[in-house]
């Protein structure tokens, strides 16, 4: 008996560290405008257990396919946690997506999927980290999206500095935790709590793994410099084509054939420019049409033209990123250089509204997004939101909860 319970210990050790994180999966080219909202406006993935969410999608097919979702569990360091699903859910997995709409009154033919969670067949038992599978009839996984679903057991107070660091002062900016919890809840709270911070709700440059740098009472304080550090980049831009027909202060031109494009003025890297703050929405888009009252059906797609006028970039490629498309690097999004006319450029079918987004450099050969040399530069006083996500594992636990959020904005930094 106790020789079959070490091997038992021996394959969980043996599944948790050999176990492969999981990450999200990009969708095809016929699947557009993957949003996860509460509304119409895409926000951040993280939601308190029980408040309700939607995830939705286009399918330009247009032939009202069936589509399915799974929901799996994952530990603090997105590697899936060995909970069953009976553990972490109620009701049922692999379910049909039934909410779909058809078009209408667009150029552009499409079918309109909208999954909303917790529902009548699915809820959440448990925070955690979660990642949502959307797959078709023949079990194939159309695209995936991470979600956090927390609960606020423990106070998260957050801050934003600038660093102390004279290199960096102007460019980069820190985040100062407090967590406030209450020690008789929690087992050995300084090994058994992680926290994961996150800018503008990406997962892709989140900083995780950081022990509290000090404790004062049942108070744990981080307070670092670079540990807790991110660059600041420059604001999101922007264009708003809600209404498709009309040119305005960021597009240029439009012209119609099967669908509308829409030309953006080309855009020169503001990396040595001086700063200059104007309101944005740090990434998000937001589906409209002027003229009509549902977005979902009654927005166009067009196609809309990129161009980065500069000289090119040896060893780096260049991508347009944001909610849109989840910050994910594909060929969809990469831009692709003209030698003739020394600017950066891509025609990207998107859906009608108003969409933020950056300029990414990465490195050719690692596929690693390049922070420091930023086409748009790096300043303290940009407007970023930040995350703070508290997880938790006690002895006797096999997964990890979430039992803390927090947020902050820049724009309130502080020396």
């Amino acid at each position: 008996m106790f020789r079959k319970k070490i091997v038992l210990l021996f394959m969980i050790l043996s599944f948790q560290m050999f176990a492969q994180k999981v990450n999200e999966v990009a969708p095809p080219y016929y699947i557009k405008s993957v949003s996860i909202n509460t509304g119409a406006e895409s926000v951040y993935p993280m939601f308190r257990l029980g408040d309700y969410f939607n995830i939705e999608f286009d399918d330009l097919m247009a032939q009202s396919s069936n589509y399915f979702y799974k929901i799996k569990h994952c530990n603090a360091d997105w590697t899936p946690s060995n909970l069953q699903i009976t553990e972490y859910l109620g009701g049922f997995n692999d379910m049909q997506i039934l909410n779909f709409q058809n078009s209408f009154n667009t150029l552009q033919s499409f079918t309109h999927y909208k999954l909303t969670l917790p529902n009548s067949n699915t809820r959440f038992l448990i925070s955690g980290n979660y990642i949502i599978e959307v797959l078709d009839d023949d079990g194939d996984i159309m695209f995936s999206r991470k979600v956090i679903v927390y609960q606020e057991e423990v106070g998260v107070g957050v801050t934003i500095n600038r660093t102390r660091n004279n290199a960096t002062i102007d460019s980069k900016q820190n985040v100062a935790i407090t967590i406030d919890y209450n020690a008789e809840a929690y087992n050995n709270p300084k090994e058994n709590f992680k926290i994961a911070i996150m800018q503008n709700g990406r997962f892709d440059t989140s900083i995780t793994n950081v022990p509290p740098q000090y404790t004062i009472g049942s108070q744990f304080i981080y307070n670092y410099d670079t540990e807790t550090q991110f660059f600041g980049g420059n604001e999101f831009l922007y264009f708003d084509n809600s209404n498709i027909t009309q040119v305005n202060n960021n597009i240029a031109k439009i012209t119609s054939t099967d669908i509308y494009n829409s030309y953006l003025y080309p855009l020169p890297p503001r990396g040595l420019r001086q700063y200059s703050y104007y309101e944005d929405l740090n990434g998000t888009f937001l589906p409209r049409n002027k003229f009509r009252n549902d977005a979902a059906t009654e927005a166009d797609y067009a196609w809309v033209y990129f161009n980065l006028p500069t000289e090119e970039y040896v060893g780096k490629d260049v991508y347009v990123v944001g909610m849109v498309d989840n910050y994910l690097l594909t060929d969809r999004n990469k831009l692709e250089y003209d030698a003739s006319e020394k600017a950066y450029k891509k025609a990207i079918l998107l859906k009608q509204g108003f969409t933020s987004y950056l300029f990414s450099l990465v490195d050719s050969k690692t596929k690693k997004i390049d922070f420091q040399d930023s086409i748009d530069g790096n300043f303290y006083q940009t407007e970023n939101d930040y995350q703070v996500i508290v997880y938790y594992r006690g002895i006797i636990d096999r997964s990890d909860r979430v039992i803390g959020f927090g947020a902050a904005k820049s724009l309130n930094i502080t020396n």
